[in-house]
């Protein structure tokens, strides 16, 4: 059985000319049955009673057993945070602050660089730029100091030792 369809007229304009054209469109309907893929005809193979679900007796159908789900384990931090912190909490600066106010005496510049570096997360390349704001407060209280630096403490150096003064 063929059946055919006859499109409309379309117009193709040239410069200057314009031609008429019609289509043609032409089916074909077949009586033959549909084929479909092949399906497997296995029997499935009873599973333990680990692998079913409650619903079933587990020889239906297959389950993939669940991942077991481990809670996050929160760390304590290392440094805990100073009162006089004049820093937003959890920020960069404000972790850089406590590791640094953490250190009565006074430390070595590149050991202060990787106490932050380790207690950030952050390569030492990175967290130098952090480090650098915090160490830019001098002279006193409301020395000079780069603009994200907040007042409230200030830092001696000598060498390669800094040490943190805050002034209550």
């Amino acid at each position: 059985m063929e059946k055919q369809k006859s499109g409309k007229a379309s117009v193709k304009k040239n410069t200057a000319k314009s031609t008429k054209t019609t289509t043609k469109v032409t089916t074909k309907e077949t009586n033959k049955p549909k084929t479909t893929a092949k399906t497997d005809t296995k029997p499935v193979k009873a599973l333990s009673s680990k692998d079913t679900r409650a619903r079933g007796t587990g020889a239906e159908r297959p389950v993939a057993l669940a991942k077991k789900v481990t809670a996050k384990v929160v760390k304590t931090p290392a440094y805990g945070r100073h009162p006089s912190n004049p820093f937003r909490p959890l920020s960069s600066y404000s972790k850089v602050y406590d590791v640094f106010s953490s250190y009565k005496q006074g430390v070595n510049r590149q050991d202060l660089l990787k106490a932050v570096s380790r207690f950030i997360g952050k390569h030492e390349k990175h967290s130098s730029y952090d480090l650098a704001v915090i160490l830019s407060a001098k002279e006193s209280n409301n020395g000079p100091r780069h603009k994200s630096c907040r007042p409230g403490y200030w830092v001696k150096k000598e060498n390669s030792n800094v040490c943190m003064m805050i002034d209550k």
